[in-house]
């Protein structure tokens, strides 16, 4: 008996001792010949839109943002940004007196794809707003709701006197990577330690309910073939990338621009673009919310990247609500 259970147990042994010989020589494989590296390249979604006017950002939550003091030409359309690193036209730091400060983040529908400066979005609000009204184009290509929360946080922190603060919510799901970073090992490491929502957006567990469990992270900063894997297993699963986003971190930095934006008295709005806007996912009584996403409008006033004289029109209309909504005030 003693020899047949001591002849098992080598056995079991063996067969674990094999198991992990053969799973450290994949690993070293799978890391030597950076299969990882480019499985995870291919898993993730990226912002390849007027590249050379972004940058990566030291800020891992919003990934990229425009680089400062840029003129360029795309497609005949010119491109200015401030020193701040936010489309023209920017303003002074400090406003005059009596001056309604407005802050419009979003995407590139915020930003202006396809038009002029002075045709944007947030230039025509100013012009609707009258005399005395200055817009800040916080509008930023590829950027999701938990992106514009960020940046709009950093500029009411900076900008002083900011009086309003509207978010356009138009994309949704997860938040790109700029198509000309690198996607290396370092990168990676990077964002699982800074990005809350990295790995629940692009790199989820597919065992059990939670989609970012810390053995999961763990083993993605630690094992080549774990993350070959899981960068295989999101791509299989990628049918709908749209719909998969780091809700958590959303939710936090809702609340977050909410405590701060009351703690200075200004008033935050979400406005959810017509035909292509989502619900907001963390808005309460307190917030306003202008639902345009179900209005019935005419062709082409549903389009993300409207032309001049529709934006123009959606501004118009803009301004007019935002007045009844008694959220103008100085």
């Amino acid at each position: 008996m003693r020899k047949t259970l001591l002849r098992a147990t080598t056995v079991l042994l063996g067969l674990l001792l094999g198991l992990l010989v053969a799973a450290g020589a994949g690993e070293a494989w799978v890391r030597g010949k950076q299969w990882d590296e480019q499985m995870v390249a291919n898993a993730l979604y990226y912002q390849s839109v007027l590249v050379g006017l972004h940058r990566v950002e030291d800020d891992a939550v919003l990934h990229y943002s425009l680089k400062p003091d840029q003129d360029q030409e795309f497609g005949g359309v010119r491109v200015r940004t401030g020193p701040r690193g936010l489309r023209a036209p920017e303003h002074a730091l400090q406003p005059p007196a009596d001056t309604l400060r407005v802050l419009l983040a979003g995407a590139s529908t915020v930003f202006g794809t396809g038009v002029g400066d002075e045709q944007t979005l947030p230039a025509r609000l100013q012009a609707h707003l009258g005399p005395g009204a200055e817009v800040w184009n916080l509008g930023v290509s590829g950027y999701v709701e938990l992106q514009m929360l960020r940046l709009a946080r950093r500029h009411l922190a900076e900008l002083p006197d900011v009086d309003l603060v509207v978010i356009v919510l138009t994309n949704r799901g997860r938040r790109p990577v700029l198509q000309s970073e690198p996607v290396v090992r370092e990168s990676i490491d990077r964002y699982l330690a800074l990005d809350p929502g990295y790995v629940p957006e692009n790199l989820p567990a597919f065992i059990g309910g939670d989609p970012a469990p810390g053995w999961h992270r763990a083993l993605l900063r630690g094992s080549a073939g774990w993350r070959y894997w899981t960068a295989w297993q999101a791509t299989r699963h990628d049918a709908e990338p749209e719909k998969r986003q780091a809700l958590d971190a959303l939710l936090a930095e809702q609340a977050l621009l909410r405590d701060e934006a009351a703690a200075a008295g200004v008033p935050v709005v979400y406005l959810t673009w017509p035909g292509h806007g989502q619900p907001c996912a963390g808005c309460w009584r307190g917030d306003v919310h202008l639902d345009w996403s179900t209005r019935p409008l005419p062709a082409g006033w549903t389009d993300l990247h409207p032309p001049a004289e529709i934006l123009d029109g959606h501004a118009a209309n803009l301004a007019a609500e935002l007045a009844e909504a008694g959220v103008l005030s100085r």
